[in-house]
């Protein structure tokens, strides 16, 4: 496990913006999925999908969010060793998903990296 960073955020079900309550501390960390199970912890509250550059970028809803994943892009370009192959769509450069896509969300901002294409979990 790598660590990206701490993010702190609003928790969904406590959002009165007016109190300390609700308040969260995330540490996130970017893990080799080696197996994917048919069943998991917290299935009837959580879905999973495997994303692309593109689909990952604009399914972030909140700044946290888009940073994490900045750094996880910064952790996989990096690492040159790493070799992961998307079935679809097509693997693209890094750089070019992130120009490509800089617009995407309003709430992110994207600094452009090079390295490969990964898929996220």
């Amino acid at each position: 496990e790598i660590p990206l960073g701490v993010w702190e955020f609003r928790s969904k079900s406590k959002q009165n913006l007016y109190t300390l309550e609700g308040g969260c501390r995330g540490h996130m960390f970017a893990l080799e999925v080696t197996e994917e199970l048919d069943t998991w912890p917290e299935q009837e509250n959580r879905s999973r999908k495997w994303l692309n550059v593109r689909e990952a970028f604009r399914l972030c809803r909140y700044e946290w969010m888009c940073q994490a994943f900045e750094e996880f892009l910064k952790v996989m370009a990096e690492d040159g060793n790493l070799e992961k192959k998307v079935e679809s769509p097509p693997t693209m450069q890094v750089a070019d998903v992130v120009t490509e896509y800089e617009i995407i969300s309003q709430n992110c901002h994207v600094n452009t990296l090079s390295g490969q294409h990964h898929s996220m979990h």
